[in-house]
């Protein structure tokens, strides 16, 4: 769960107070909205200048943009979580259709197998809440599809993903929040959202996503 009260950070975000609970929420907005920078400020990367926030401990975040380290595959995994064995990797890998490369150096894997790389990072570590930035931006459809699957197939793990594609948000969000300049203005079930938003400012968004 994650549960915030009144966050504020200058210029960005401006008294966000929400609670969390669903299986995988999805944050929405336009550029600018601050989408990213409370996903960030829950992982602890901003500090907000005012409120408070409860969040779970075990966490990881997965950003757009992806840095591996010039080893093997299974060496970058081994470097998230350095007292896995031999078989956790391998598995961690196996769940991500990374196995197959585990000897190959990081820096010539895909752009989407580098993102499928830092997926398995984050989820060896054993994450109560995982955090995902666009991770699927730049990616092409195959890619794309294969990401979302790992996400959908998550047990036991909170996940909050930021995204511009609605298409995306439709496949995976139990719920959504909408922001609209640093504030969070919507916060309702997927479903609920995408049929009847409540807002104009997420009417007029959902109605240019459509277009």
């Amino acid at each position: 769960m994650i549960e915030l009260k009144h966050l504020s950070l200058p210029g960005i975000l401006h008294d966000v107070s929400l609670t969390m609970t669903a299986p995988i929420t999805v944050i929405l907005g336009a550029n600018g909205a601050g989408k990213s920078q409370l996903m960030r400020s829950v992982h602890g990367l901003n500090r907000p200048t005012q409120g408070t926030m409860g969040a779970p401990n075990k966490q990881a975040m997965v950003f757009q943009e992806t840095l591996v380290l010039n080893r093997s595959v299974l060496e970058n995994l081994r470097f998230a979580r350095p007292g896995a064995s031999e078989s956790e990797l391998i598995a961690h890998l196996n769940q991500v259709q990374l196995a197959q490369l585990a000897s190959r150096p990081a820096p010539l894997l895909s752009l989407g197998e580098k993102q499928r790389l830092a997926l398995a990072r984050a989820l060896i570590t054993q994450p109560e809440l995982l955090l995902l930035d666009e991770p699927c931006a730049s990616l092409d459809p195959h890619s794309n599809q294969l990401v979302e699957s790992i996400v959908q197939s998550l047990s036991g793990v909170q996940v909050v993903l930021v995204t511009h594609s609605l298409a995306q948000a439709k496949r995976l969000a139990d719920e959504v929040l909408f922001m609209h300049q640093g504030r969070v203005i919507e916060q309702t079930p997927a479903e609920q959202f995408f049929d009847r938003p409540k807002t104009q400012e997420a009417q007029d968004y959902v109605a240019l996503e459509r277009w």
